[in-house]
């Protein structure tokens, strides 16, 4: 079975779904399936690279002629490679109508809700014509699939299947490590590293959280925000204003990210809404214990799990305080339940088994077709 995975573009920076598309690609083809990486647009960074990886294909469709000229391009790409399932990762209009009359079964990723989109609007119609298209829905939460439900998607076409984490990546690093790391970043030995990482979106991150967070930690903890996005800009230029005395250190997007959460003592989580969180997932692996505000979303189940320390919304002194004496603590348990729930191997077998009933159901619409049309 062949299947294609639809993410916008390679560039991380775009957030967690190609994260999980990247992920579930790999993890299937350990399985021995045929599954691919398909980027609808080109990354301008990622041309400049000499080597893709051998599972990565890239569309290359222009942005601003997507629906001549990209629509076209994506269309004639499918063609030729037919594929069995399409494993939409976008929340784009385009690539869907490009997959129309093709007869391959089409499931879509529930990696956020549904969106509340005003009548007639390009959400609208976005929307309208993923419930129309879609075999299955999968959802990372049980909140997203909630909120799918509810904007009409049917309970029989939805299956809920959380993201994974790669333990052999995301793991506490050995004291030589830890030093080496700490040092590049101007972190002393005897310093808490408090982490931060995610995309640098003002609304759903929480960056207002973060910056006040930052103004009343105490100088023994260095803040370190991994991570870039559209608001960057903006989170820098208020954390100047704030003329605290000591500026977090600013990573920006990282080659290896694991390494960064095998070295830090502690995980800070600003997200005011966050359907399932990925970096939860990573910090718990990493051995972090988490400090959090309460968000809506699959992230406020995690949190519980993971015992975080959940502070006051706006109360940044007391998270900052906590931060300092300590007080949060990861579970032991939490291991083995990572270990044994949350592998992107078991989230890979689990949509293995859904494309394979779509694909079923798929073939056997077009043979009542065939049969209907032979009548």
């Amino acid at each position: 079975m062949k299947i294609l995975h639809f993410v916008q573009s390679s560039d991380a920076s775009i957030g967690g779904s190609l994260t999980v598309a990247r992920a579930l690609v790999k993890a299937q083809r350990e399985l021995g399936m045929d599954a691919w990486l398909v980027s609808l647009y080109e990354n301008p960074a990622a041309s400049e690279k000499a080597v893709l990886e051998p599972f990565e294909i890239c569309c290359a469709a222009p942005r601003k002629s997507r629906w001549t000229r990209g629509l076209l391009a994506l269309r004639s790409l499918v063609r030729r490679l037919q594929p069995d399932v399409i494993h939409h990762h976008d929340g784009i209009l385009w690539p869907r109508l490009a997959c129309l009359g093709l007869g391959i079964a089409k499931v879509s990723h529930g990696h956020v809700g549904a969106p509340a989109a005003l009548f007639f609007s390009s959400a609208w119609w976005t929307h309208l014509v993923t419930l129309m298209t879609t075999h299955h829905l999968i959802a990372i939460s049980s909140w997203v699939a909630e909120s799918w439900a509810s904007s009409g998607m049917a309970g029989s076409k939805l299956t809920v299947i959380p993201n994974g984490v790669d333990r052999r990546r995301f793991f506490r690093r050995k004291a030589d490590v830890r030093r080496a790391v700490r040092s590049r970043l101007g972190i002393s030995e005897g310093d808490t590293l408090l982490l931060w990482a995610g995309r640098l979106d003002r609304e759903t991150k929480g960056l207002d959280r973060l910056a006040g967070v930052s103004k009343c930690l105490s100088p023994q903890v260095k803040l370190v925000v991994m991570g870039d996005g559209p608001d960057g800009a903006w989170l820098k230029e208020l954390l100047a204003d704030q003329s605290l005395g000591i500026l977090p250190v600013f990573t920006g997007m990282v080659e290896d990210p694991a390494e960064l959460f095998g070295c830090a003592d502690a995980f800070l989580f600003t997200s005011k809404v966050e359907p399932f969180g990925l970096v939860l997932l990573e910090a718990a692996s990493s051995g972090l214990p988490i400090y959090a505000f309460p968000c809506v979303g699959g992230g406020s189940d995690l949190l519980e799990k993971f015992q975080a320390y959940v502070g006051d919304d706006a109360d940044y002194t007391k998270l900052a305080a906590a931060v300092s004496q300590g007080v949060a603590t990861l579970p032991v348990e939490s291991q083995k339940w990572l270990g044994d729930l949350c592998s992107w191997r078991s989230a890979a077998v689990s949509c293995a088994q859904v494309y394979a009933d779509v694909n079923m159901a798929s073939a056997s619409a077009r043979v009542s077709g065939d049969i209907l049309g032979q009548h």
